[in-house]
């Protein structure tokens, strides 16, 4: 039987590392630190999102989510080895009174997650290797507002086999 890859669990990895910073989050709510870490995509609007839920973070895939190619030959019939790039995206959105302070606000909570994941990049034992691919504004719309939005695209590459 071969193994496949479990998208969830390597958000929830991605998630648990995250977590784990206590300058970056804070489950407590406390000012200036984040206050949610979620799995899965947004499912409300961020204008919708009251003050009191942000900062906030979602982990969630890429539109293109898995690109796989065979590594190796077939045997009884079946794919003995794959290998596996996933891009999944760190989605963080903040608010703060205006833009120039919600701008600096990300720029150091970007800093703190990229900090985290390339001192981890295996992700807990959960891939082989897992790297910032890019970091981009979702909305160019919402530069120089109070409630802006960063997201982070990181590229993981796991090899699965027959067990």
């Amino acid at each position: 039987m071969v193994v496949e890859v479990d998208l969830f669990g390597l958000k929830e990895a991605i998630v648990t590392i995250l977590k784990a910073d206590s300058v970056l989050f804070s489950a407590t709510g406390a000012s200036g630190k984040v206050r949610k870490i979620i799995a899965g995509s947004p499912r409300v609007e961020f204008d919708s999102l009251k003050e009191t839920t942000l900062p906030i973070i979602f982990v969630t895939h890429e539109d293109q989510i898995d690109t796989m190619a065979r590594t190796t030959g077939i045997v009884s019939n079946a794919i003995t080895t794959m290998t596996h790039t996933i891009r999944f995206k760190i989605i963080l959105l903040a608010e703060e009174k205006d833009g120039f302070d919600v701008e600096e606000v990300i720029d150091d909570f970007v800093k703190l997650i990229l900090q985290d994941i390339e001192e981890d990049v295996n992700l807990n034992g959960n891939v082989d290797l897992c790297v910032p691919e890019r970091i981009r504004d979702l909305s160019t719309s919402q530069k120089g507002s109070s409630r802006q939005r960063r997201v982070i695209t990181l590229k993981c590459l796991k090899t699965t086999g027959a067990v």
